[in-house]
């Protein structure tokens, strides 16, 4: 049964500070309301503020979760008597405890500012390293660390020692496995293999556990048998009984010699070829592809046709075709067996090299004081349940906390999860157990690449359930999205591969709108230009994907120039025109960004979130990370090249020549440069360039980075000199990239880096991040004042809103993750404490079975986190969803399944646009300009709004009755009464039946036949919006004849008329409005409006 949480008895259980409780709720529906308000009332229990314990996943949500705290604490302890009583209703406290809770609410605030210590409020990892602090000493010193919050300059440091390690003689084992997996692989490769083998150091700690030799172990798990291991030619030549093998080779041959194709002839030579060696492994994979086709499933060609039966006969083709089948099956056997072997040597090569790389990393670290988050939950972990020293920090906690908020549940990864559940368990055996609460949306969770593993969120509703005795709640109620969002929501998830319960909106102020734009194509000039000769060193690769997502984006930056200043806002008050902050775009990756940002530089419409779309790729801005590396270390003469050659400088070609035929092997460029400039032979440009890049390294130590590079940019006249070396349609994107880097450079991690190298490190890491997880958020502080839109990857849009949302690219395909190969695939059953599996796999097409049983499971794991990244993208919007895309339509992606959704909802507006098919055909008039004018009339935002009746449920009665009635009449196909039930799912069984026989009657009567009978009429609209002055009125039903044109109004309400008995004369203006407007459409035919009550009937008719 789907209920509001927040109006019902489930939420005084859920704020009943004595309750253990786990809520599972929909997007919107207010989550952290529910868990900030779960501490108000923990706090009004006389619960010291020390005693709670609240965590989330990101530094942002936790300074957000404790901000709202203090503002609510702040509201009590100042807010007249009655809006405190009013706060403290709406959060479950009874009437009869009232009088004591506002005493006791006045002083909270107080309390939790005085309070040494105070509410832990932080992240998991901001907890982890709390309890490394204030743990036994062992654990105090390696906590003290510095925290390295990324491993990507480090891992460049331990790779040089890796090398110089090898070459030692005592590591011959590492060295052998090492050069194998390069020899094999690439030296690419296999670094690839080691950097995603350390990504997973966790899991395989975790996996490790106490194991005396956890390479062979894990070894196990690929399930190869002895024999297999040590698989060699000599093994295959005997398993093959060579010498019956080659007669098979040698009779097959001869048959097929008789064939007249080129590629027998080219098999026989490959055969032929082999036979005059031994047999051996490489043979054996030779021969294999000869009858299997190299396509993944390998399948048995086929070697059977008509021509070459009549030419071979058919009693030999029957023996040819015996022989094919019996050695392919042969070779597929062996070919089995040497897979398995080359896995096994693969994963035991690979470990070997990983797990000394890793040892390597930790020294490293260790020898630095340098500790990572890694380290972080893995010594809490090895503390609190492996040490021995596990009793004495347990009991700490349990003398520390009484009671445990956590947020954001889903995304709970499984080390961090046992480490909650082991000091769990003990505290509840030790006798004093902890009071849980717990929120979460398993629809939510989003954040695999990270380590997050959904299937825990339902292990926790067990675990607290079975030992806590907690109670489970749901909610599937959102506050957020308006009716029309939620509908398109339940369309495209009721059939959904994950868990999924009908929504339901409380949104009365907005119907709601979702457009899905038509996917944008080339044009066909464009397409003329994919025939003609290019020349690669001056004209990029053609791509038709790229050039249809360009015209995307145009269309992208012409429609928000409409919507910004023209559409209303629906919810705000008072009603105001759209800005650019509120609307947001979301993409999954950020792979294909920098196309949408140019349009919107281009149009000059503000942007902000994204930054990297292309910004640190762009090459002004290459120009200044060159100038800034050069600036943090003199030696790097190519970077100084660069900066002399680019528009800071512009230093022609011979004045380059004349800098290096100056230095010496020995000498710098800079060293040549300043000797030139001291000795006056030095060009005017040069001279520049030795003074400005002079005072810059004076200013290094000496000022933040933003400063340096504001002084850089006054200095230097950077804008003006890009602008003049700027052909004139490129120099908005130039000038925008740069004014956003000296910005990025103030905003990065809130520009807590203030020297040169720290920002370089920094930027580099986001380099690569960008290359590895373009899924990946980045935050860079709060920019919410700014009147700007915001960019986004749909990851980096968990907990955000907006009134309008735009999904772009939503035809495109899914990135592969990491492209499945030299991967760690593990599995780890989310009951189970460590890891079954831990194997390393290389390319996809070289796995075995116990691969291919494991990368199953991750694919049916990463399908459904496709679905639940699709339901927070189109959870995102309040009022406006618009979906765009390019190419030609990709079968199943988010465009083609919304689109669907969309058309099976008949979700459209006065001025949908997109929708042209569905336009009217018009008779007996001019076809294109009443086009015309649908088109025009309606200026402003189509979203649509009812005025609420004070009697709340004559106001639920009637609307609900609209909508069965809205999908009962033509043209809408409707459904039957079970499906129409479903849509109303927040509708009881027994109002349903109620609405259902009301609508039945109204469809039914007699007044309603020429009205409902498509026979009767030429066209029909239900719920038509049309537009007067900027507001949007909703129309119930317009049916046009072939010389009239009928407004419907139904009135479902019992005070239709006045003493009289005559109908109410605000039902009279209102239909005098609607006829009103619809004569604009359709200018030459009368119009008539009509008002039909509850039995169906006409009780006001009039003519205009």
């Amino acid at each position: 049964m789907i209920e509001d949480l927040l109006d019902s008895e489930q939420k005084h259980i859920a704020l009943n500070p004595i309750n253990s409780v786990v809520v599972e709720s929909c997007a919107g529906s207010g989550k952290t309301w529910l868990l900030i308000s779960r501490i108000i009332r923990t706090l009004l229990a006389d619960v010291p503020p020390s005693r709670i314990l609240a965590v989330t996943f990101t530094k942002k949500a936790a300074q957000e979760m404790e901000n709202r705290l203090y503002q609510w604490l702040s509201f009590l302890a100042i807010s007249p008597s009655l809006d405190v009583r009013s706060f403290l209703l709406e959060r479950g406290v009874q009437e009869e405890h009232m009088d004591q809770a506002v005493v006791k609410a006045r002083t909270l605030f107080h309390e939790v500012l005085s309070s040494r210590p105070s509410i832990t409020i932080c992240t998991f990892h901001s907890w982890f390293l709390n309890i490394l602090k204030h743990g036994p000493l062992q654990s105090y010193a390696n906590a003290n660390n510095n925290l390295l919050e990324g491993n990507i300059l480090v891992t460049s440091d331990v790779w040089r020692i890796f090398e110089e390690e090898l070459v030692q003689s005592s590591k011959f084992e590492e060295k052998k496995a090492f050069e194998w997996l390069v020899k094999c692989y690439g030296l690419s490769n296999a670094k690839k293999l080691i950097e995603n083998f350390l990504s997973k150091r966790i899991e395989w700690w975790t996996y490790s556990g106490d194991k005396k030799d956890p390479i062979s172990s894990a070894l196990e798990g690929l399930n190869v048998a002895d024999n297999i291991r040590d698989i060699n030619d000599e093994s295959i030549r005997k398993n093959l009984h060579e010498t019956r093998f080659i007669e098979k080779l040698q009779k097959y041959i001869l048959l097929l010699s008789k064939f007249d194709t080129k590629t027998a002839r080219k098999n026989i030579q490959i055969v032929e070829e082999i036979l005059e060696k031994k047999i051996n492994i490489q043979a054996i994979q030779i021969l294999f592809f000869l009858f299997y086709t190299k396509a993944s499933p390998h399948e048995l060609k086929k070697i059977d046709s008509a021509r070459q039966r009549k030419r071979l006969g058919n009693h030999k083709m029957h023996i040819l075709i015996k022989l094919h089948q019996s050695i392919a099956f042969i070779l597929s056997k062996e070919k089995e067996k040497i897979d398995q072997h080359r896995a096994y040597i693969f994963m035991s090569a690979g470990l070997v090299s990983a797990n000394f790389y890793l040892q390597l990393f930790q020294e490293y670290k260790k020898e630095n004081n340098l500790m990572d988050y890694a380290d972080i939950e893995w010594r809490t972990f090895q503390l609190i349940s492996e040490s021995e020293q596990s009793d004495y920090v347990q009991y700490k906690l349990d003398n520390r906390y009484s009671h445990v908020l956590i947020d954001e549940l889903q995304d709970t990864n499984p080390i961090q999860w046992n480490i909650v559940q082991t000091w769990l368990s003990s505290s509840t055996t030790g006798g004093n157990p902890i009071i849980f609460f717990g929120v979460g949306d398993q629809k939510q969770s989003v954040y695999r690449f990270r380590g997050a593993d959904s299937r825990i969120f339902n292990m926790c509703k067990m675990y607290f359930s079975e030992k806590y005795k907690a109670r489970v709640l749901t909610n599937d109620v959102t506050r957020r999205n308006a009716i029309d969002i939620v509908k398109l929501i339940n369309e495209v998830f009721q059939k959904s591969s994950m868990q999924f319960n009908l929504h339901s909106s409380l949104r009365s102020d907005s119907q709601g709108r979702v457009e899905v734009l038509p996917l944008a194509e080339k044009q066909k000039d464009q397409k003329k230009k994919k025939e003609k000769w290019r020349n690669p060193l001056l004209i990029k690769e053609f791509d038709d994907d790229d050039v249809s997502r360009s015209a995307e984006a145009e269309c992208l930056a012409t429609k928000i120039q409409q919507i910004v200043g023209n559409w209303n806002l629906p919810d705000s008050k008072p009603v105001r025109k759209v800005r650019y902050r509120d609307i947001l775009i979301l993409v999954r990756n950020r792979i294909h960004l920098e196309e949408y940002e140019k349009s919107l530089i281009r149009s000059q419409i503000p942007f902000i979130g994204a930054w990297r779309g292309g910004l640190l790729r762009s090459l002004e801005i290459l120009d200044l990370v060159s100038l800034l590396n050069f600036l943090a270390d003199q030696t790097r003469n190519l970077d100084l090249a660069i900066i002399l050659k680019s528009p800071i400088f512009s230093l022609k070609d011979e004045e380059l020549i004349r800098i290096k035929s100056l230095s010496k092997d020995v000498d710098l460029w800079w060293q040549s440069l300043e000797r030139d400039v001291k000795t006056g032979h030095a060009t005017r440009s040069m001279c520049r360039a030795y003074q400005l890049i002079s005072q810059w390294l004076s200013l290094v130590d000496t000022m933040p980075i933003h400063d340096l590079l504001d002084r850089i940019f006054h200095e230097g006249n950077l804008m003006e000199r890009y602008s003049a070396a700027t052909p004139i349609q490129f120099r908005n994107i130039v000038g925008a990239n740069l004014e956003k880097f000296l910005e990025f450079s103030l905003l990065l991690d809130s520009g807590r880096y203030p020297s040169l190298q720290k920002f370089l490190e920094s930027l580099f890491q986001l380099i690569q991040l960008e290359k590895e997880n373009p899924q990946e958020a980045l935050e860079l502080g709060d920019q919410s004042s700014r009147d700007a839109l915001r960019i986004l990857t749909v990851h980096g849009a968990k907990g955000l809103e907006a009134p309008i949302v735009w999904l772009l690219d939503a035809n495109a395909n899914e990135q592969a993750s990491n492209s499945k190969a030299y991967l760690p695939l593990i599995k780890w059953p989310p009951a189970a404490a460590r890891p079954s599996h831990f194997l390393l796999s290389s390319k996809q097409e070289d796995f075995i079975k116990s691969h291919e049983n494991i990368q199953r499971e991750e694919n049916e794991q990463n399908l459904i986190e496709s679905e639940r990244l699709l339901y927070v993208a189109l959870t995102r919007a309040r009022d406006v969803l618009i979906v765009s895309g390019s190419g030609e339509l990709r079968i199943n992606s988010w465009y083609h399944r919304i689109s669907e959704a969309v058309s099976h909802l008949n979700l459209t507006y006065s001025d949908d646009k997109i929708n042209a098919k569905r336009t009217p055909t018009f008779h007996g008039d001019n076809k294109n300009e009443r086009n015309k004018r649908l088109e025009a009339l309606p200026q402003n935002m189509q979203i649509g709004k009812r005025e609420k009746n004070k009697n709340l449920a004559d106001a639920d009665f009637g609307t609900n009755l609209h909508l069965i009635l809205e999908h009962l009449l033509p043209p809408n196909v409707g459904g039957d009464f079970f499906e129409i039930k479903r849509r109303l799912a927040s509708v009881s069984d027994v109002n349903f039946k109620k609405l259902w026989n009301a609508a039945q009657v109204i469809i039914e009567s007699p007044d309603m036949k020429r009205y409902v009978d498509p026979n009767n009429y030429i066209r029909a609209w239900n719920e038509l919006s049309v537009n007067k002055k900027g507001s949007v009125k909703r129309i119930d039903r317009v049916v046009e004849f072939f010389d009239e044109v009928h407004v419907i109004d139904f009135k479902s309400g019992v005070k239709i008329f006045d003493d009289d008995m005559v109908v109410k004369e605000e039902y009279q203006r209102q239909i005098n409005q609607y006829v009103e407007l619809v004569s604009k459409i359709f200018r030459e035919k009368k119009i008539v409006g009509v008002i039909i009550d509850i039995n169906g009937n006409i009780i006001f008719r009039m003519k205009n």
